[in-house]
Order: C-alpha cells, then sequence, then structure tokens
C-alpha cells in the first residue's frame, strides 16, 4: 500500500529524524498500521508517526480498531478508572464553568463523561461521535454523529470542548483546531488531555508500551501542546501531569492535562518547543525486552507445555522483538475474548482457557501475557491446577 508521507503537524516541516521504528506483528487477518515509525521534527522537535495516512488511518479504524469493546478503557466508559479519570477532569473544570455552560466532549466513545456531567447537574452537556457502534452502545440521545473535521455545530455555539484521550489520535490537527475555534464562544475554553512524552519512562506499562498503541499518531509534552495551541490562537490558563490508575493499580497512565481559553490573536512561537529526547524511554525499554526474551527462552526449553494468555497489545509487542516459534506443538494461545478465539496468529487457532491440558501440571508453564489482568489470570491458574507454573511478563 502507496502512502503520503506525513509532514510535521505544529510547523509542517518535512524535516524529521527518525527516533523509533518496528514491523509490529497483528493477528493474521489484521494488516494496518504495521510499519511503526516515529519522528521528531528538525525545525520544532515536535515528536509524531509519519508513515500513515487519512486513508490508511481510516480503513484501521473501521476494520482493526477495538475502540467499541464493551471493555475497553478510555473510550468513555463507566468502569471504575473511568470514573477516577472524570473526576480528575472536574478538579481543573469546576472553577471556570458554571451548570448552564454547554459543554461538548468530542470523541466521547460511549458517553461516560457526558453521563458524568448530567450526574453532576451539568445538564447542558452532549457529545461529539464519529463512530456509530459506540453511538449505539451508549444508549445516549446527548451524543451526535460527527465527521472529524466537520462537526454539526453552529458558529460559537459551546462554552467548553473537552478532547479527552482525542488529540494523540489526529492525523490533521490544524483542521480539528480551525473547527473548535469556529463553534466555540469567543471566551470559550479546550480542556485536552494526551498521554505525556515527558512521563513515559516514569510511567512504564509494557516494554515500548506508549510507542505501540498504533493509532497514537502524535506524542506531545506540556511545551509541544502549548505552543501547538499559542500557534492557533489559544492560552494556557491551567495545567496538571501525573498519573492516573488504572483499574490495575500498578499501573497508571501518564496523564497531561490541560486547559485552554481561545484569544482574539495567535502568539506565534513555532520555534520553541523545548528540546526533548525519548533516548531514555528507548534504553529502558530495550533493557526489559532483553529480560523478557532471556526468561521466555528459558521457559521454552524447560518446558513440555506452553500457553501464551492474553494476546493482546503486549503480546503481539513482545512477538515482534523475540523470536518465538509459534507453529511448535508445544506452544499454545489463550484468551477468554470470545472475538479474539475467531482469530489466528501466525496461523495458530486462540483457544478459550479451558482447553488447558492439565495432565501434566509440572512440565506445563503458563505466560500471562496481559499486564492490566495479571491478578485476575493468576487466580484463574490456581483455580485450574495448584501446581501448574506461570510466568508474568
Amino acid at each position: 500500500m502507496s502512502i503520503n508521507i506525513r509532514n510535521c503537524p505544529n510547523c509542517n516541516s518535512e524535516k524529521n529524524k527518525s527516533i523509533f521504528s518496528k514491523k509490529l506483528k497483528n493477528f493474521d487477518k489484521f494488516k494496518l498500521l504495521c510499519d511503526y515509525k516515529i519522528v521528531q521534527c528538525n525545525d520544532c522537535n515536535f515528536i509524531y508517526n509519519n508513515n500513515i495516512d487519512n486513508k490508511l488511518l481510516n480503513e484501521f479504524y473501521s476494520k482493526e480498531s477495538l475502540y467499541s469493546s464493551d471493555s475497553s478503557y478510555g473510550t468513555g466508559g463507566n468502569n471504575s478508572g473511568d470514573i477516577k479519570r472524570y473526576s480528575t477532569y472536574m478538579e481543573i473544570l469546576y472553577r471556570h464553568l458554571n451548570h448552564n455552560s454547554i459543554i461538548c466532549d468530542v470523541g466521547c466513545g460511549k458517553g461516560g463523561f457526558i453521563k458524568f456531567l448530567l450526574e453532576q447537574k451539568y445538564n447542558n452537556s452532549m457529545g461529539l461521535e464519529l463512530d456509530k457502534r459506540l453511538i449505539k452502545l451508549s444508549g445516549s440521545d446527548k451524543i451526535l454523529e460527527t465527521k472529524l473535521y466537520n462537526y454539526p455545530l453552529q458558529d460559537k455555539k459551546i462554552d467548553c470542548f473537552a478532547f479527552t484521550h482525542v488529540f494523540e489520535h489526529i492525523l490533521e490537527l490544524q483542521k480539528v483546531i480551525t473547527e473548535i475555534s469556529r463553534c466555540l464562544k469567543d471566551d470559550g475554553l479546550l480542556f485536552i488531555e494526551v498521554p505525556d512524552a515527558q512521563n513515559y519512562s516514569k510511567k512504564p506499562v509494557f516494554d515500548f508500551y506508549w510507542f505501540t498503541i498504533k493509532e497514537h499518531i502524535n506524542h506531545f509534552t506540556l511545551s509541544s501542546l502549548n505552543t501547538f495551541m499559542n500557534n492557533n490562537g489559544f492560552e494556557l490558563i491551567e495545567k496538571q501531569q501525573s498519573g492516573i490508575k488504572y483499574n490495575n493499580e500498578s499501573y497508571s497512565y501518564p496523564s497531561l492535562r490541560c486547559l485552554f481559553k481561545k484569544t482574539s490573536q495567535k502568539m506565534l512561537r513555532k520555534n520553541h518547543i523545548e528540546s526533548f529526547s525519548l533516548d531514555s524511554y528507548i534504553n529502558q525499554e530495550k533493557e526489559k525486552t532483553n529480560i523478557h526474551k532471556k526468561e521466555i527462552h528459558k521457559i521454552l526449553r524447560k518446558y513440555n507445555y506452553i500457553y501464551f494468555w492474553g494476546i493482546g497489545q503486549e503480546f503481539l509487542t513482545l512477538t515482534s522483538f523475540i523470536n518465538i516459534d509459534i507453529s511448535s506443538q508445544k506452544i499454545f494461545l489463550i484468551d477468554k475474548n470470545i472475538n479474539k478465539q475467531n482469530l489466528t496468529f501466525e496461523n495458530k487457532k486462540i483457544c478459550d482457557p479451558s482447553s488447558i491440558n492439565l495432565n501434566d501440571p509440572k512440565n506445563t508453564c503458563i505466560i500471562i501475557c496481559s499486564v492490566f489482568n495479571n491478578n485476575i489470570i493468576k487466580k484463574d491458574i490456581l483455580k485450574f491446577h495448584k501446581e501448574l507454573h506461570f510466568y508474568e511478563i
């Protein structure tokens, strides 16, 4: 597939240097966004993925994305992790809004934040969402279907836009900020949450986790986000940089939360993004991968039956960096997710955990690949057989 190489989203420069590239493995039927390349702009230091275009990204979301899953985190759900996030947002927002404010959550997913706002008596809350599947899952009449760069809203209608877990996904940031400006009132607010690239190394999850979320194509720091917004007529009025716990509280999301105010003029600072390097994060992740490589090769030599449990991002990253002969008759793939049980990886079927052979537990090892569900999986393993060996990646 021919791909149009992407210019810098901040300054439109074609000049960049590669900081990370990898061909990532995927399920057999999924072929998109596998050639991964992250670059840093030579002119303004913005960090982004450049081997991607609108056609490829749209095809990925329509065919391969798991964002319409009921259990997916950060997609406008109502689980405990989501509710904690919404409460954190309100630590900033409540000081700048009143209960009559028109608040619009763009990319609202299943509408969890809108529901949260309505419960807090912000009765003019609404949402915009591109994915019809998510709108249907929400069951809400407060969510409108939208186009990415063309909102079904009147000029100067909105008091506050919220973009949480969205800006890191957007290919053409300039088009989005133009549409935001059209719909915001003259003194309107824009609340943005993105992963904080400055804290990738301080909030590790799994090897190269913050690089291998395929649809995360912009890697923001406070400086790069603020500079982009200043260039487009927005002033930073409040910020927070902290981790937000996932459901598995061993891990947290490196969150950058900023509130901007629409101004009457642009503050051109195109070359004022502070110099920033992700080399320490890359070196840290390489060390972790080498440790996993040594341990997994020991397991492959020692045990007769090896099960990889949790066939998701972590497993796909692991097999991209470590040479594992998945075709071996001693290797099995298992996952509780029924949708994944309809998939294959390197021609091997993904099965339900009930398929684990318990006849020889001392010669069986389960490699737990889902870091967010590792405690649940460990409990399930003990229910199967107390003599089963396991290794947590």
